[in-house]
């Protein structure tokens, strides 16, 4: 199970919850550690949306592709994902 809270993105796997957090210069973490929104991806991704951009994990290495916009504070800030089909978000 996924949460996305305003302190990073907690995995709940029925034992413990493991928490990913942004990590400043580390391109391969999430965006920003507030997490508003959160959807499945295709082929084993989940989608990210943060207060600073939009995330993109791969689930099996758990490292991020991140769509931050190209002025920071430019208020990208994401409550929603909508994904059309497995070719339009």
């Amino acid at each position: 199970m996924w949460i996305g809270t305003d302190d990073g993105l907690n995995r709940y796997d029925a034992n413990s919850i493991y928490v990913f957090r942004h990590r400043y210069n580390d391109t391969a973490t999430i965006a920003d550690n507030v997490v508003g929104a959160l959807a499945e991806g295709n082929k084993g991704t989940l989608w990210i949306g943060t207060n600073f951009g939009l995330s993109l994990m791969d689930l099996q290495t758990e490292k991020c592709r991140n769509f931050i916009p190209p002025k920071p504070g430019s208020g990208f800030i994401t409550k929603a994902i909508l994904i059309e089909d497995s070719t339009r978000i």
